[in-house]
């Protein structure tokens, strides 16, 4: 038996959209000077989620992770390695294969889920909400 998400057809959106959702570092802060961001762009039967980070340990990993508003699930996107200067991009993209998160359709159905950017002892460095 198989267990998992069966991917939702992504919807043919006639008009682009895209959003900009600020990723903010917890209280206590783990890194005090990371930054982060999260773009979300869709149209034409595509869906790209992109996550830019800023001002993290040099050559260290990072996972993105996504979790459901209930806060009861949640599923990697996948690994960012930075820079030598702390900068990382890690990039979600319909059109090369990448399957949406919780077999979403569209990057709507994601609105109101977290985003949360780990550090490899586990530690939330970043976190937002999809806007």
């Amino acid at each position: 038996m198989l267990a998992g998400t069966t991917p939702t057809p992504i919807v043919h959106e006639p008009t682009p959209r895209s959003g900009h959702c600020p990723l903010s570092r917890p209280d206590p802060a783990v890194d005090e000077d990371a930054e982060g961001v999260l773009k979300l762009e869709s149209g034409e039967g595509r869906a790209v989620i992109k996550v830019h980070l800023k001002h993290l340990d040099p050559g260290k990993v990072y996972e993105v992770v996504i979790t459901n508003p209930a806060g009861d699930a949640s599923e990697s996107l996948g690994s960012v390695t930075t820079n030598e200067d702390g900068n990382g991009h890690f990039k979600v993209d319909t059109e090369k294969g990448d399957p949406i998160p919780f077999g979403a359709g569209d990057l709507a159905a994601l609105e109101g889920y977290g985003v949360s950017v780990k550090n490899d002892a586990g530690s939330v460095v970043l976190a937002g909400t999809i806007c």
